[in-house]
């Protein structure tokens, strides 16, 4: 048995800040923070907006264009700040679109049609201009085809290049589809440099080069024991659940 212990957060924190979000007439609810070095941007998922603050706190703008015109959305999935910060994407499903805006003044810049419109959870905009989508094993329709592939590449003009980890899990009810996940996978972008990942039910990081996700780290559990990936992929959800909770490795 692994031996654990109490870690403070002085530990690993050397300075704690708070920092109030002035938000004047506006009531945030559940929502992504995502700190930037000139700003600081808080997407309201209810309210279907992004308020932008100064690093004290500060409302600086406000995205908020809900609806059918040109430069406006209904169904927002991710919302993206680029260009050092002069711009800012909203992936939106109804319409199908990236919608550009420059940041702060919000005006619109383009809309980019994407093929194959996918449910995702992150992305990261690779250099040369492609966005690799993470779907955290969602189930969706590439031309034609029932995937819960883990990651999509897709160029900067909304055309699908490629998908990785292509397969369907089995439901208890037998559709093919996924609704539980033990794990929830992040991509990783080093310094800008290198792009790393890891997937659920896998003990591997993955390192993505040349069009390609390749092994770089495996992790041994307790006792030496892996998880059997293979055999994950022939699960149900409620088989997870007893293969999980039955493992001499499951802490209650």
């Amino acid at each position: 048995m692994s031996q654990s212990r109490e870690v403070k957060l002085s530990e690993i924190v050397s300075e704690l800040k708070y920092l109030k979000l002035q938000t004047e007439d506006i009531a945030l609810g559940e929502g992504l923070v995502k700190v930037r070095d000139q700003h600081i941007y808080y997407w309201d998922f209810q309210q279907k907006l992004i308020c932008v603050f100064d690093h004290n706190g500060k409302l600086v703008s406000k995205l908020d264009k809900i609806g059918q015109g040109p430069g406006e959305y209904t169904f927002p999935i991710h919302f993206d700040v680029l260009d050092n910060e002069r711009v800012i994407e909203i992936w939106d499903k109804s319409k199908g679109r990236i919608i550009r805006y420059n940041n702060l003044s919000f005006e619109l810049i383009e809309e980019i049609p994407i093929q194959n419109m996918i449910t995702f959870t992150s992305s990261i905009k690779l250099k040369n201009g492609d966005y690799l989508l993470s779907a955290n094993q969602a189930l969706n329709i590439i031309n034609d085809k029932r995937t819960n592939a883990e990651f999509y590449l897709f160029d900067g003009n909304g055309k699908l290049k490629n998908t990785y980890f292509d397969r369907l899990y089995k439901d208890e009810d037998k559709k093919d589809i996924i609704r539980y996940s033990l794990f929830k996978f992040k991509l990783i972008n080093e310094d800008s440099r290198s792009t790393y990942a890891s997937v659920n039910y896998d003990n591997k990081l993955y390192k993505y080069e040349n069009d390609n996700f390749k092994p770089v780290l495996e992790v041994d559990f307790i006792n030496g024991n892996s998880v059997n990936n293979e055999e994950l992929l022939k699960m149900s959800k409620r088989e997870h659940m007893q293969y999980f909770t039955k493992s001499p490795d499951f802490v209650k």
